[in-house]
């Protein structure tokens, strides 16, 4: 029998919300110390959660998967029934049993026969007590191939999230030696500083890397096990995001067993401050919108069975983002283009795996919320890589919609008062537009440690008591909006308003939010991040205001003009700047650290 996905019964060092790994009622309990469920006469555990439902749309459809059975861990006497509940929401039951200490395996149906939907376990007490410590959904069905899961990690000054994780696979490969097997990490430390002890038998190696941005430690990751000749998939991970370690353990058995050997697995993103609610689970993306990244299954709580539902009904998307992403190395023998962050993910999506790549339930991590990391040096990478990538993979993508999107988001920014993040949008399209042999010859570490002093007045600070109790803005009715847009722009944001006409009292703003209208008759604005209780103040700087509404009327006609011509260098020079040999260079060279 093979394994392909074990009950996580939680230990809460990773996520507090229990309901994301299994459903109590009546007399039962969870001891997190022991990692086990006890119950009592009548008690039930349920597993139709995030983490415990079998997702039959998934292994039945895509995999060599044609029988699954039921491996248990349990004390006492218990009735285990198999549960479907099927796209249409409605709950059956297709198997009941009753199981006790002497209950190792319990044969389970055919796939074919349970349609799409969440295969899940129901165990109720039959007996005095009762104590589940395991339960595995297995088969004896044969792989469709061999496999060995090479995991690339990137990290930047992190070793506390590095260390947490390292010790979490380690536990991992001790209750569960044949996963070790399958697996190797390669840890690609950019700051060249990670002192961590390896213990004996992990199959884990630290490498020193210059600081080359994400795109450049995976690239390190991938070329490291290329150059091993071990793996034949390879798992990008992030550093700092926390999960559990089952999870990559069903990524190995879900890709032994895929029938497509193209096929790619996206991780799903939960919030660390909202553990239980789903931020994405994959992503698509479209140059000419004002959004860009356009999340699947964003904001939903994944505590809900029509949420886990509806991820079963996610078609394939563009791409999955590198906190969780594993494909085959057949995929390409390119590498990632040196955009050092925000967006080579989506590059290798849209380049290589468009269509190929699909989330499971089951399979995700947790990370911080975007919304606090994101300020203006994310918004020049931003600016910069996403024309790069709408260059390689949408050739049809014109100036006219680049220099939509530019000019609304400039305004947008300087109409708020966001002056660091507008000059941010506008360096990033210029060094697009320097083209291709600029972004190949520039010192990343060098651009970056720049790059975070250039932008100082959009820091974010601790906010005061009074500020924190101050209320957000109300949003604006429809119809006020459409009265100050227009206001918006004839008056450049306020700026040629009299001051007499202008509050002193600022206004409180959700940090990414682009309040244009409350922003025309006020001259200060309070961006504010409840999660963490930061944020900062924002004033009205008429004399910088009309210099970036200046220097963005230039860069606009500088794209009409230079558009095309670039767009065409950066197709051209593709090859070179994601081949081995480019990345080897900067692997080994000095300016680079």
């Amino acid at each position: 029998m093979r394994t392909l996905q074990r009950l996580i019964i939680p230990a809460l060092d990773v996520c507090p919300e229990v309901e994301l790994y299994v459903r109590l009622s009546g007399p039962a309990t969870l001891d997190v110390e022991d990692r086990e469920v006890t119950l009592r006469k009548g008690g039930v555990v349920r597993t139709d959660t995030f983490f415990g439902v079998f997702s039959l749309g998934r292994w039945g459809a895509l995999t060599s998967v044609r029988q699954v059975s039921v491996g248990l861990d349990v004390t006492g006497a218990c009735v285990l029934e198999t549960m479907v509940t099927g796209l249409d929401g409605k709950e059956r039951v297709v198997d009941r049993q009753h199981v006790d200490a002497s209950t190792s395996i319990v044969a389970g149906p055919e796939l074919a026969e349970l349609g799409a939907g969440l295969l899940w376990f129901r165990l109720t007490c039959d007996s005095a007590e009762a104590r589940l410590r395991g339960l595995e959904v297995v088969t004896a069905d044969e792989p469709a191939r061999d496999l060995h899961l090479g995991v690339a990690i990137t990290t930047y000054n992190r070793m506390a999230y590095v260390a947490v994780n390292l010790a979490r696979l380690g536990r991992l490969f001790k209750e569960h030696p044949e996963t070790a097997e399958d697996v190797s990490i390669v840890i690609v430390d950019n700051a060249a500083n990670l002192e961590l002890p390896i213990r004996g038998g992990m199959p884990v190696e630290i490498v020193k890397n210059p600081n080359l941005g994400g795109a450049g430690g995976f690239a390190r990751g991938l070329w490291e096990h290329r150059r091993r000749g071990q793996a034949t998939h390879v798992l990008f991970m992030d550093d700092d995001v926390a999960f559990e370690p089952e999870v990559i353990a069903r990524t190995v058995a879900f890709l032994r067993f895929v029938k497509d050997d193209a096929t790619c697995v996206a991780g799903s993103m939960m919030r660390m401050d909202q553990p239980a609610v789903q931020f994405e689970a994959g992503a698509d993306l479209d140059p000419a919108t004002r959004n860009l990244w356009l999340a699947r299954g964003q904001a939903q709580n994944l505590l809900y069975t029509d949420v886990l539902l509806a991820n079963e009904r996610l078609e394939p998307f563009d791409y999955g983002a590198w906190w969780f992403y594993a494909f085959p190395l057949t995929t390409t023998d390119d590498y990632p283009p040196p955009v050092f962050v925000r967006g080579d993910d989506a590059y290798w999506g849209l380049r290589h795996t468009s269509g190929k790549s699909i989330a499971i339930n089951g399979i995700g991590v947790w990370h911080a919320d975007f919304d606090q990391k994101n300020g203006p040096t994310s918004a020049f990478y931003e600016n910069r890589n996403v024309p790069i990538i709408a260059a390689l993979a949408y050739p049809d993508h014109t100036a006219a919609e680049l220099r939509r999107r530019v000019v609304d988001f400039t305004l947008r920014s300087i109409f708020s008062f966001r002056y660091d993040w507008a000059q941010a949008i506008l360096d990033g399209v210029e060094a697009f537009l320097d083209g291709p042999d600029a972004l190949m010859a520039v010192d990343p570490a060098a651009l970056h440690a720049e790059l975070r002093t250039r932008y100082p007045a959009e820091k974010l600070r601790a906010m005061t008591e009074e500020e924190m109790e101050l209320p957000d803005i109300r949003a604006a009715s429809r119809l006020a909006a459409l009265v100050m847009r227009p206001i918006a722009l004839v008056t450049l944001g306020g700026n040629l308003l009299p001051k007499v006409v202008r509050s002193a009292d600022p206004v409180v703003i959700y940090l990414q939010h682009r309040s244009v209208m409350a922003g025309v008759l006020r001259d200060e604005l309070l961006y504010r991040f409840m999660p963490t209780a930061e944020g900062f103040t924002a004033r009205r700087d008429r004399r910088r205001a009309f210099a970036l509404l200046r220097r963005t009327s230039r860069v606009a006609r500088r794209i009409t003009a230079e558009h095309d011509r670039v767009a065409a260098a950066y197709r051209e020079a593709e090859a070179e700047m994601t081949s081995a040999a480019f990345w080897e260079r900067k692997f080994a060279d000095p300016a680079s650290r």
